[in-house]
């Protein structure tokens, strides 16, 4: 009979303890302006050809509220044969990735949303966008957004996965993972 009740008891304690390790989720709140300390540290980047040099450069964080992508702009400078000369925005999306083996946070597929360069027919915009999407592509394909730290003990212990990003309404990137 004691045997009987041990088993019955350690099997509820197992369940119990399976239950909540796989319930058990942790959420990140990462700032606006953490973000943009992330994405400031990139490089402007340029492109040339024969035909047209594209230079980005200065991205800034723009939280949209509801999102589960992060948005940000990026200052485009814009040379055409030489002659054409501007400058505008480009605003880019992406999605969040998480890798839990070294706790950290990228920014991936990176998706033009909008181009918005003075002095520019919008029909020589269109043609270049396939060409400004490649370059933000190359740039912002799989850049570092935040860290898990160390020094936090629930951080530090959590190997988990995502499970989900949305952005608060006081501009916080907020990412919820999930333990295996």
């Amino acid at each position: 009979m004691f045997f009987s009740n041990l088993k019955w008891r350690t099997g509820c304690f197992l369940l119990l303890f399976a239950t909540g390790v796989s319930a058990f989720s942790y959420t990140v709140s990462i700032s606006e302006q953490a973000l943009q300390d992330y994405l400031s540290a990139i490089k402007p980047m340029e492109k040339r050809s024969h035909l047209y040099r594209i230079q980005l450069s200065h991205p800034q964080v723009d939280l949209i509220e509801g999102s589960d992508r992060v948005h940000f702009s990026i200052k485009v400078s814009l040379s055409i044969l030489g002659a054409i000369q501007s400058q505008g925005f480009v605003k880019v999306s992406g999605k969040i990735e998480y890798n839990p083996e070294t706790s950290q946070f990228f920014l991936i597929q990176p998706k033009v949303e909008a181009i918005e360069i003075a002095h520019m027919p919008i029909a020589t915009v269109e043609k270049i966008q396939s060409v400004i999407q490649k370059v933000v592509g190359t740039a912002f394909a799989k850049v570092k957004v935040y860290q898990l730290q160390d020094r936090d003990v629930k951080q530090k212990m959590l190997k988990a996965v995502l499970q989900s990003v949305a952005i608060s309404q006081n501009a916080q990137l907020l990412i919820t993972l999930k333990a295996f």
